[in-house]
């Protein structure tokens, strides 16, 4: 009798230790798939905001004051430093939905070429041209814009987890040739 004892409770403890190892490999699984997923947001956010940012910074002029929901934000920028320009767009275009929460992407349209996109999870989008003040201008005032505001948030590109649902990033960008044209 005290031999099948001892052997029960050796089969249970083993049997312990062993759902205690599993239960550790899965969450270290989870949580390398986490990171991978928010590396990969972080990186498609970064490569996005990087061509916003050399587009901004060349800006000459603003052709409309704000973008609404699914329309476009059009600005002319210097393309090169002998004065040449073209216009760019971004546009938001719907693509999905995940856990009831709108997707969408932010299309660059350089003239009227399809010339890149954001990531595809895009959740809000804001950019609107603002005067020195901080305030929206009136699409009969563009000439009186001297930054841009740029606000958008965006979803974990694989799955919504514990660690990463959203990431937000706002930024006012001051074109060095559109301040210029308002002096």
């Amino acid at each position: 009798m005290q031999l099948i004892l001892d052997n029960l409770l050796a089969s249970i403890i083993a049997s312990t230790i062993f759902l205690i190892l599993v239960s550790l490999s899965f969450r270290g699984q989870e949580q390398a798939a986490d990171a991978a997923n928010n590396y990969a947001l972080k990186k498609q956010e970064l490569n996005f905001i990087e061509v916003l940012r050399q587009d901004l910074h060349s800006a000459i002029r603003v052709k409309t004051a704000t973008s609404p929901p699914d329309s476009s934000f059009v600005f002319i920028r210097q393309s090169d430093q002998h004065g040449a320009t073209d216009s760019v767009t971004y546009r938001r275009k719907y693509v999905t939905s995940r856990n009831g929460r709108k997707l969408y992407q932010i299309e660059r349209l350089s003239g009227v070429a399809y010339s890149g996109a954001s990531m595809a999870t895009v959740t809000d989008w804001q950019i609107e041209a603002q005067n020195k003040h901080g305030n929206a201008v009136h699409p009969d005032t563009l000439d009186k814009a001297t930054q841009i505001f740029v606000r958008f948030e965006a979803a974990a590109p694989f799955k919504e987890d514990s660690i990463v649902t959203l990431s937000r990033w706002e930024a006012t960008f001051h074109p060095p040739l559109l301040r210029e044209a308002e002096l």
